[in-house]
């Protein structure tokens, strides 16, 4: 999906063909999902983006806005933690990488620049970034280890 595609003062529910729900919701998390949906897409902050990546919704759309989030404050606190919008991106499905590799390829440009100092996020940076994304069988491409001489 290209960026120029997205209209910023539409909903992810207008782009997406969804009808506005109404309530009442059966938990409080779907109710959260859904007050996202109806958003202007330039409404969504870094806690509906969290939640949108998280529960993999719309992440064509909204994945290119969190990359931007990130490269503004790759530590900043969406939800619960420092980082946690962060954490959420670094474990979408290689898949979505894979069908998306301008994506991948902002995420990486950006790491290559900046180093995370918290051990866990940067362990999870440095599974997702090294992905060789294999375009022809859209999906990600198994590394092979290199045997030693012996």
């Amino acid at each position: 999906m290209s960026d120029t595609a997205m209209r910023p003062e539409r909903s992810l529910n207008w782009h997406l063909a969804w009808p506005d729900e109404k309530g009442p919701f059966a938990t409080g998390m779907i109710e959260r999902i859904n007050k996202a949906l109806q958003k202007p897409i330039q409404d969504l902050g870094p806690s509906d983006l969290r939640l949108l990546i998280r529960q993999k919704i719309a992440l064509e759309y909204v994945v290119p806005l969190a990359i931007t989030a990130i490269r503004t404050n790759p530590m900043q606190s969406a939800t619960y933690f420092d980082g946690d919008l962060l954490e959420a991106c670094l474990e979408i499905d290689p898949l979505f990488w894979t069908q998306n590799p301008d994506q991948h390829a902002r995420l990486k440009g950006f790491f290559q620049t900046v180093r995370i100092f918290d051990h866990q996020l940067n362990e999870k940076v440095g599974k997702v970034l090294p992905l060789e994304l294999d375009l022809q069988s859209k999906k990600p491409a198994k590394k092979t280890k290199k045997r030693k001489a012996k």
